[in-house]
């Protein structure tokens, strides 16, 4: 990965942002890379692959990668041209939309064209937006989910936004600043919801608390009263606002997998939720 100072070094046309988690996350070597997402997805339940969105976890793959297989399997039959991969911010930054200064996202064996014009147009639009490369740098969101376009759709362009907080104006002018730039072009965009589930004490709350907000999410729940648990799920808030939004009219949330960090925690660690949903009307 090219350093900080490289990055600003160079005009922003010619920046890459390389892989931060490779290795940690995920195998380092893109023929490794390769072979272990065609593992999983071979591991999963076919399902019809015409979600228009998904939500999708950003554990490492030993912990949530057949999760994240079954969402993305699940635009498979998709022709998609644009990723607009949208993941919350983990530390602690003003409410802002981060937009990258890169042109280019690269992972083990692929790269992406990140869609600057889109970029602008959304800077444009929407004053809370911030271009900037170093909140890029500091999460690893985004970065799980191109592992997977890389298998799925390798020659679309990326929209990654990092948001920071959960500010219901910045968060509605969000939403409402992509349906206006990708209204004409929806059945050529997919939207990933980068995003983990709900976090408690033991695995069998943990699962619980994920499948209630799921099931609060379809049409049949919003009536009801928000769960408690949704308060620990980092992309809660990009969730329920797409959910809300003009691009999430009409469409029904549908948990294709789930699992929990329970295999791999150790005495008094919370235990994280993972889940794929794909959304489709």
């Amino acid at each position: 990965m090219e350093s900080r100072t490289s990055l600003k070094s160079k005009p922003r046309s010619e920046r890459t942002r390389g892989p931060v988690v490779a290795g940690i996350f995920y195998p380092q070597s893109g023929p490794e890379l390769s072979v272990e997402i065609a593992g999983l997805v071979a591991r999963c339940e076919q399902v019809p692959g015409s979600s228009r969105a998904i939500v999708s976890p950003h554990g490492s793959l030993p912990y949530s990668g057949l999760v994240s297989a079954a969402a993305w399997l699940s635009t498979q039959a998709r022709k998609v041209d644009r990723l607009v991969i949208l993941s919350p911010s983990h530390r602690a930054l003003d409410p802002a939309i981060f937009l990258p200064e890169s042109s280019v996202f690269s992972i083990p064996g692929s790269s992406f064209a990140v869609d600057k014009k889109a970029l602008a147009d959304l800077a444009d639009s929407i004053t809370a937006c911030v271009e900037d490369d170093i909140p890029h740098l500091e999460e690893h969101g985004v970065e799980m989910q191109l592992i997977f376009a890389a298998y799925f759709h390798p020659h679309a362009s990326i929209v990654p936004l990092i948001v920071s907080g959960s500010d219901p104006g910045i968060l509605t002018s969000l939403f409402a600043g992509l349906y206006s730039l990708f209204a004409d072009d929806l059945e050529s965009t997919l939207f990933v919801i980068s995003s983990n589930m709900a976090v408690a004490e033991d695995k069998v709350s943990c699962l619980e608390r994920t499948e209630e907000y799921i099931a609060w999410l379809s049409p049949s729940g919003r009536g009801k009263d928000r769960p408690a648990g949704a308060v620990g799920i980092c992309g809660a808030a990009l969730i329920e606002a797409f959910m809300g939004s003009d691009l999430g009219r009409g469409l029904s949330p549908n948990m294709l997998e789930r699992t929990s960090s329970a295999p791999f925690a150790e005495a008094g660690e919370p235990i994280v939720g993972y889940a794929a949903i794909g959304l489709s009307p």
